[in-house]
């Protein structure tokens, strides 16, 4: 953002702050600078310099949407199973001559595409279905606790495989019955 030539003479116009930013692989002040315009510019640059998706997260998610859907075009209606999605993904990687490296070679980091492909199109039916009934509901019900709550899980469902973690399964299961029995309790006082 300094405009300045990659040579000496644009390295002589660096401060210390924006050499420490360089070795920290940041590519601009505004980046170094933390909060939400930062994380927006360096998405921004991440999708303007494109060429290596490895370490930059935006591009890797989007290496991994890529390989879902693959996966998912050959096994739509049924899936892979819960136990082989790793699987299926390592073999689309080889197939696709992926440019990620074996590290960075992870699994969708999105519930709903991980879900098409453990169970096919009727398990992404039944969560979509799961979803929306709770929204419907805690909407008719007047419960915004319960609204918010699924919001933020659904929304959290986009851009990592939250039912696929420990916490992440606790945190939905405990909420979802939670606020699944307060609507019951609701139900069955009247």
């Amino acid at each position: 953002d300094l405009n300045a030539r990659k040579d000496s003479v644009g390295f002589q116009k660096l401060n210390k702050g924006d050499i420490s930013l360089i070795e920290k692989g940041i590519a601009s002040r505004e980046e170094g600078e933390g909060g939400l315009w930062a994380r927006w510019n360096g998405v921004k640059f991440q999708l303007q310099n494109n060429i290596d998706p490895n370490g930059h997260s935006m591009l890797q998610r989007i290496e991994y949407w890529k390989t879902a859907w693959k996966i998912i075009q050959k096994n739509y209606l049924i899936g892979v199973g819960t136990g082989d999605v790793q699987q299926a993904f390592d073999w689309q990687y080889a197939q696709d001559n992926s440019r990620l490296l074996p590290e960075y070679r992870l699994r969708a980091h999105n519930t709903y595409l991980t879900s098409w492909i453990s169970f096919g199109i009727f398990g992404l039916v039944i969560l979509i279905w799961m979803i929306l009934s709770f929204i419907t509901s805690s909407l008719k019900n007047t419960s915004p606790l319960a609204f918010v709550f699924m919001l933020v899980a659904a929304s959290t469902f986009i851009l990592e495989d939250t039912l696929e973690t420990q916490m992440g399964a606790s945190f939905f299961a405990f909420f979802y019955g939670l606020f699944c029995s307060e609507e019951r309790k609701t139900k069955d006082s009247f």
